[in-house]
């Protein structure tokens, strides 16, 4: 027994060194990670990046994780993962995520390229896009490389790729639509048959990416002349609503939006005590 540990010992031990000397010559060798370009378009955050992996060479029993990262302030989120895997470990794998019905389940790679006398080139053109969120408009873009072999994972080392990306949201502009108004609002603007009316330009939209919609709307009330006078007097204010992500409809109690229907009652109950409406 004491000389199959000592046997066992030294085949690990073995066993641990070559895969050591297979994966970090490659690592400080001609591995190239380059952000080709981070935008945010509507309400998400593109990621192009060029990985060129030619230099990575693992066993068969090996696999290196190569995991982009966003990391902020107090907050990070990873990427899909680029995967080079020994042929068994590339087998391993598979049967293990087949096997983990019911429970969490690892991060599925972005591209898992197997090294072996078939590998051809390990050019990876890494392509993403993502929910944006505030913090990431100055989050760092790092790369966190990872080895696991038949008993763990290890931490082979986090570079930065971007100290700040330093993104902003783009507005996007969006065709005019009229806002569909509460009922408390309608029934204050004027019948077609008084002499008086109340004229809504149509409102300038503009939705800012990955934040709630909101309107800005101006509410000009014009009385029209009447025989006996000529002079006309002009009321406006500029009302902004708030919209739920994906929807027309005004909400009076959503946000904001009930101090600005109130400052259509502002104008329009004078009005309606002097009978001009």
């Amino acid at each position: 027994m004491k000389y199959l540990s000592i046997h066992i010992i030294i085949r690990s031990i073995v066993y641990a060194i070559g895969t050591y000397i297979l994966v970090f010559p490659a690592m400080a060798d001609d591995i190239r990670i380059t952000p080709r370009s981070i935008t945010v378009d509507n309400d998400s955050l593109h990621l192009l990046l060029e990985m060129d992996l030619n230099a990575v060479r693992v066993n068969t029993l090996t696999s290196v994780s190569f995991t982009p990262v966003l990391k902020g302030i107090h907050k990070q989120l990873e990427l899909p993962p680029v995967v080079v895997s020994g042929s068994k470990r590339f087998r391993f794998e598979r049967r293990e995520r087949a096997l983990a019905v019911g429970k969490p389940q690892q991060a599925i790679p972005y591209r898992v390229l197997l090294d072996n006398r078939k590998t051809g080139s390990k050019i990876v053109r890494y392509q993403v896009a993502v929910p944006f969120a505030v913090w990431m408009g100055t989050s760092s873009l790092l790369l966190r490389q990872d080895i696991k072999d038949c008993c763990d994972v290890q931490l082979l080392g986090v570079d930065t790729l971007t100290r700040n990306i330093a993104v902003t949201p783009v507005a996007a502009v969006v065709p005019p639509t009229r806002p569909s108004l509460p009922d408390s609002v309608t029934a204050l603007l004027p019948d077609t048959t008084r002499t008086r009316s109340v004229a809504v330009r149509e409102p300038a939209v503009a939705i800012l990416a990955a934040a709630p919609e909101n309107y800005e709307m101006t509410l000009s009330i014009q009385p029209l002349a009447m025989a006996d006078k000529t002079k006309q007097h002009v009321l406006s204010t500029v009302l902004y609503i708030d919209y739920p992500l994906g929807k027309d409809d005004v909400y009076p109690d959503y946000k904001n939006n009930r101090k600005e229907i109130g400052k259509v009652d502002a104008i329009l109950s004078p009005l309606l005590a002097e009978r001009y409406l």
